[in-house]
């Protein structure tokens, strides 16, 4: 699949998402980019490296990374990020999934938004979001389906001074 635009790209910033993959990782191999969107400078990227599954994101200088606690089985699997807001939009966190068992840790930050290099599915077409892989890092298995739900409950007046004193605006 060719890189979409940023701007057309799901909008997981700041909100409670999951990103849920349908996988057949090859005996033996399996690695690579399963989503990346944007680069290292305001990105993130749900990719499997040394066998591990592991979301980072990344808002330079600041970078977060989860990984899971096992390795990735062979063949048929279903890994999932699941972020969780607990005060929009820059307090939350991340675990991830494998075949429904939470495997991978926590951290309490999450970007608002990417940068302008674009969203790739099977590889990290653009500006690398992760320095762990050598781009394109491309999945070596089959993705058989990536779903993103993203819950878009309206931003609250709260949540929206939050943000504004956040960046220092005086009002």
């Amino acid at each position: 699949m060719e890189r979409l635009s940023a701007h057309v790209s799901p909008n997981v910033g700041g909100l409670d998402h999951e990103i849920t993959a349908e996988l057949v990782r090859p005996p033996g191999r399996g690695d690579g980019v399963i989503i990346a969107c944007g680069s290292q400078p305001a990105g993130y990227v749900l990719h499997i490296t040394g066998g591990k599954l592991i979301y980072e994101q990344s808002l330079f200088p600041w970078n977060e990374r989860v990984e899971s606690t096992v390795p990735l089985p062979d063949g048929e699997v279903t890994v999932k990020y699941v972020q969780k807001m607990t005060a929009r939009p820059f307090k939350g966190g991340g675990s991830l999934w494998i075949n429904g068992s939470k495997v991978g840790g926590e951290y309490t930050h999450t970007i608002v938004g990417t940068g302008y290099d674009g969203f790739s599915l099977g590889a990290d077409l653009g500006n690398r979001v992760s320095t762990m892989y050598r781009p394109p890092h491309a999945f070596q298995g089959t993705i058989v389906k990536v779903t993103i739900d993203v819950d878009t409950t309206p931003v609250s007046t709260i949540e929206q001074m939050r943000f504004v004193d956040a960046l220092g605006i005086k009002v």
